[in-house]
């Protein structure tokens, strides 16, 4: 039996408000075990941690630095990049 990899999910959105709410959706139905989202423009999300003005580099290591310790993989994805279903399982299954 294999364990499973801790994975933490990092959206990183700019004022999409509209995609953003459709990947998180879409994301939070993977097996992921953390969610970190950045914003880095001025919309209001109280679940995302708000960085305005952040480069995409900037946004990833702020991220970074709220993953939990035991995070194994880190899955990065923009606002409008709505993972299809299943996808996080079918790459899992393609590492191991």
């Amino acid at each position: 039996t294999t364990m499973k990899t801790f994975v933490t999910a990092i959206i990183v959105s700019h004022n999409s408000t509209d995609f953003l709410n459709e990947t998180i959706a879409a994301t939070k139905n993977q097996n992921v075990d953390q969610l970190i989202i950045v914003e880095t423009g001025d919309a209001e999300n109280p679940n995302a941690i708000t960085a305005p003005g952040a480069t995409l580099p900037e946004a990833l290591a702020l991220a970074e630095r709220n993953a939990a310790p035991q995070a194994e993989w880190l899955w990065i994805l923009h606002d409008d990049s709505a993972p299809m279903q299943n996808a996080l399982k079918e790459f899992e299954r393609l590492c191991f």
